[in-house]
Parts: structure tokens; sequence; C-alpha cells
């Protein structure tokens, strides 16, 4: 017999004083909850309730037995709970744009359903703060980095083996009209990024104007296929974009970002593979 079923019968009887509001509060037929009853009393070889034609009564052993019945089927609640939350789906806040392939490899690794967030670095943070993900790749630093990725300068047209800031002085027909800028998009927007930027640009007689900070990965990519215009990205990002790409001249611009999850998403031993999967797919 189905023993859980027949103490989740029994208990139902116990509250409510009779088989009818049992099968009531269970949602089952009023016969097949005596039957659950009759069927756990021959199992237990004891007799749970005195019955007559207008009541019912809990018998001396069925009194004795209802607390371990209840401890019981509370355990085995708390156990459903459990493997439900082991069978819960895993999100992680991930960057547009890593190679599917180093996500489908993570997924497959994983012990339990994981789900991919794509979203601007100050959502996935906020994400990451308010326990809405089990991991997520947040903007990391020099002495907080998990996976550092080359920034380089995309356009439609580049030659050379590294961009010199002298690429955007103005022509003189760009003198009269609005001349070229290099877009930096939300992903980039920090110092480490944007502060050697800034110094190599004025150094090269920029106007303030050619350098834009926070623009929309879509908008720089139109801007730069339409007029010219540059992009910071990384060479995986330019080669999906159609656009070519070098470093910049000078200087070593990175992307930093930092691994961040709870303990359940992945153990000390795997996180190291996570790391170098996460790696591939930003930088190949």
């Amino acid at each position: 017999m189905d023993v859980v079923a027949g103490l989740d019968a029994f208990r139902g009887v116990a509250r409510t004083g009779s088989f009818t509001g049992a099968a009531e509060s269970l949602g089952l037929p009023q016969p097949v909850v005596s039957r659950r009853v009759a069927a756990l009393e021959t199992e237990l070889g004891v007799t749970l309730f005195e019955r007559n034609s207008r009541s019912v009564m809990i018998t001396d052993a069925g009194s004795r037995i209802l607390p371990r019945a209840d401890d019981v089927l509370d355990q085995i609640a708390r156990i459903r709970r459990l493997a439900s939350e082991e069978q819960a789906e895993l999100i992680m806040a991930v960057p547009p744009g890593i190679d599917p392939k180093a996500l489908a490899a993570i997924r497959r690794a994983a012990t339990q359903p994981v789900v991919f967030a794509e979203g601007p670095p100050r959502q996935r943070s906020e994400q990451w703060s308010n326990g809405s993900v089990a991991a997520a790749l947040v903007p990391g630093d020099e002495e907080a980095s998990d996976i550092s990725v080359p920034l380089g300068v995309a356009g439609v047209t580049l030659s050379g083996q590294r961009f010199s800031f002298r690429h955007l002085l103005r022509t003189r027909a760009e003198r009269v009209d609005k001349p070229r800028v290099l877009q930096v998009g939300v992903e980039d927007d920090r110092p480490a990024v944007g502060d050697p930027l800034r110094r190599a640009a004025w150094s090269a007689g920029w106007r303030q104007d050619q350098l834009q900070f926070g623009v929309g990965a879509s908008e720089a990519l139109v801007r730069a296929h339409e007029r010219g215009d540059l992009v910071l990205m990384t060479r995986r990002e330019a080669g999906a974009a159609g656009l070519d790409w070098l470093p910049a001249q000078g200087m070593d611009l990175v992307r930093e970002l930092r691994l961040v999850h709870t303990p359940d998403f992945c153990g000390v031993d795997q996180r190291e593979l996570l790391v170098q999967r996460l790696t591939r797919g930003l930088v190949a």
C-alpha cells in the first residue's frame, strides 16, 4: 500500500473529525479516504478510529501514532521541496555577445538547469546584489578580476597593425561637417578604460565630441556602417558585426570581468573550468 497516502488520509480524518471533512480538505472522494485509512489500519495492525453512524473517534493507538504521522508527513514535504529546489532553474546574468557554444558547454556541465540572462553591467550587478540570479559576470578591476578581454578599435575599413589616434584627425571637409567619432558602449564606460582613451584622444588633437561614452550597441554599429564612426569593442564583437579590428596604439585596453556566484551554482573545483569556458566565449 501507499503508506504516505494512508498517513495523509489518517491525519486528515483526525484533524477534521470526519471522513467527509478529510475528503474535502484533501480534495479526494470520501470512499477513497475511507479505503486509505482502512488499508493503513491493516498495514499497522491497529484500529485508528472508532466508527459509528454519527461520529468518528480516534482511538488511543491512533492518538499515539498521530504525532509520528505528523513528523513523517512534514519530513516528506521538506524532501519534496528540496527535490523541487534541486530541479529549479539557476539564472546566470551575462553580457551580450558570448559565444553560444561556450554557454552550451556550461549548460551541459551543470547539475541543474541553467538559464542565461543577457543585460548591461549595471543590471547584472543589481541582479546579483538583490539575489535574483545565482551567478553573474559583473565589472571587475585590476585587483579583482577573473576574465580580462582585450579591447580594440573597430571600423568598416581599418588597416595597419595598431590603431593610431591620428586616424580620426579631421580632414578639411570634416571641419565643416560633423566629424567621425569613437563610440564607447556601456560595457566599457568605466574609468580604467575611459581615462586613458581621453588622454590619448586629446593629445592627438581630437575634439571633445569625437569621443562618446554610453552609446547603445546597435546605435554604435549603425553609425559605424553609416558614416564611418569607430567603436571600441572586442575582436569577437567586431567579427560578428562585420568590422575590422585593431588594438589601440600605445595602450593595452581590457574589459575586466569578475565571476560571482552562490555556492550551489558551482563548487570550487568547477569554478576554474567555468571561468575558462566563459573566457573562450568572450575572447575567441
